[in-house]
């Protein structure tokens, strides 16, 4: 066990909280994600043996901490502290963020992300079809995937897609997308981006 990692985290925690010039504030001091006053201590970086730092260990360690864990809000509106947090894993985390989509699907809700773990499903090939294609859910998830051929005949020539993206200036990850959700090749390289994409 890393008490190292477990200081970091700790650290980073109150800059994201604390101080307005750390790159993350915005997203939670700013925004009214505090740190208890229990774990709060302004000296942490200069003194790391202080009653903060210390309260914070000990609660780390009676919850379960592992050093192949991340801290976690289980109400992301509110801010730290020893009855709002818990450790859980990175995919863990992953689902718990304020701008994870719940899809209801067979009367059952949960995050995109979830969904496709249980099926078995592509994650992005899923989202930017219910994202991008605007196609239900129920015809994301049921649609079958194809896939998608290395080489592609058009306009009389064959090269490999990502020689077609590369000379047409279209991202590869879209027209891999738009083949994989059923485009014929014509349609997958002729329809262009909304916003202008690199090429990958």
């Amino acid at each position: 066990m890393s008490y190292n990692r477990l200081n970091r985290i700790y650290a980073s925690m109150k800059q994201r909280c604390c101080y307005p010039k750390c790159h993350h504030y915005k997203y939670y001091g700013a925004r009214g994600i505090t740190v208890c006053k229990e774990w709060l201590d302004e000296e942490i970086v200069k003194h790391p043996n202080t009653k903060g730092w210390l309260a914070f260990k000990k609660w780390a360690l009676e919850s379960g901490y592992k050093d192949d864990l991340t801290i976690d809000r289980i109400d992301v509106n509110k801010g730290y502290s020893p009855d709002n947090c818990r450790w859980i894993s990175q995919k863990g985390q992953q689902n718990n963020r304020r701008n994870n989509r719940l899809v209801t699907y067979k009367g059952k809700t949960q995050t995109l992300s979830e969904w496709c773990d249980e099926l078995h499903l592509n994650y992005k090939t899923v989202s930017t079809r219910i994202n991008n294609y605007h196609w239900s859910v129920e015809r994301a998830f049921e649609e079958a995937i194809g896939n998608v051929p290395d080489m592609a005949t058009f306009q009389g020539r064959t090269q490999s897609i990502k020689s077609w993206c590369k000379e047409l200036n279209i991202n590869v990850f879209t027209v891999r997308t738009r083949l994989r959700s059923g485009w014929s090749i014509e349609k997958a390289l002729e329809t262009r981006p909304r916003n202008k994409q690199s090429n990958s």
